[in-house]
């Protein structure tokens, strides 16, 4: 992918949220260094999801270029009774800062 295309990648990734640009160095130095073993992620049936009893946080940017936040959200929200779901506007794939929410989540359950 190149130089352009891991900084491009990173901007992509991190949607609207600022980012330190030194984070654009370190992705370029992975990406032309390291060889990752990319398979399709695994997807837990509806029988896996449903047997979890635990209260579950979903944390999504509306600006991930990876998954569809609202879709997963709907799906899970059939699925687990206990789910929190917060859904960050501009955030993308990479979420930044979101210690305040995990916290108070925590704290809550």
């Amino acid at each position: 992918m190149g130089k352009w295309g891991a900084i491009r990648m990173t901007r992509m990734m991190y949607g609207d949220q600022p980012f330190d640009p030194e984070v654009e160095d370190i992705v370029v130095q992975v990406t032309e260094n390291f060889k990752p073993r990319i398979g399709p992620p695994y997807i837990f049936s509806d029988k896996e999801l449903a047997s979890l009893t635990m209260p579950v946080l979903l944390l999504g940017g509306t600006k991930d270029v990876i998954y569809n936040i609202n879709q997963i959200a709907s799906r899970l929200s059939d699925l687990l009774p206990k789910l929190t779901v917060q859904i960050l506007p501009g955030a993308g794939h990479a979420l930044i800062d979101t210690v305040n929410q995990v916290t108070a989540f925590l704290t809550k359950v």
